[in-house]
């Protein structure tokens, strides 16, 4: 498995992982005006994973701002998460939040509580 490394911009988040570190991160604004294509390579990733898992990998989202059409591809992340430990994956997901942005909060919770995986949300001073 390859690591993956997508550089962030003001509109898109940075997607980094190591094989080494076990953890795949995605930080920054999800402001895309197509989050399909910008999602897909992570899709992808986790497809080449599947054949070849680490004893764990941890998830860290770390969302400044995110659009409603970004929220549908992490939604389907999340869902593919799910699936994943279902099949036995040792996965880990840890949503991090500004302390004063109750909608990223809330929609950690949303998610915490859909897929039922392993999941610490995480809040943090701006």
């Amino acid at each position: 498995m390859d690591d993956l490394f997508i550089e962030k911009t003001r509109h898109s988040p940075g997607i980094k992982f190591e094989k080494e570190s076990q953890i795949l991160s995605i930080i920054g604004n999800s402001l895309l005006e197509d989050p399909i294509a910008f999602y897909a390579p992570v899709f992808k990733w986790l497809d080449d994973y599947e054949t070849d898992p680490l004893s764990l990998l941890k998830f860290v989202f770390k969302f400044n701002i995110i659009i409603t059409s970004s929220n549908k591809m992490i939604f389907e992340l999340m869902i593919r998460i799910k699936d994943m430990v279902a099949k036995d994956l040792n996965i880990e997901i840890e949503w991090q939040y500004p302390e004063d942005d109750e909608d990223l909060e809330e929609l950690g919770e949303l998610f915490k509580e859909t897929i039922n995986v392993p999941f610490q949300l995480v809040s943090y001073g701006e």
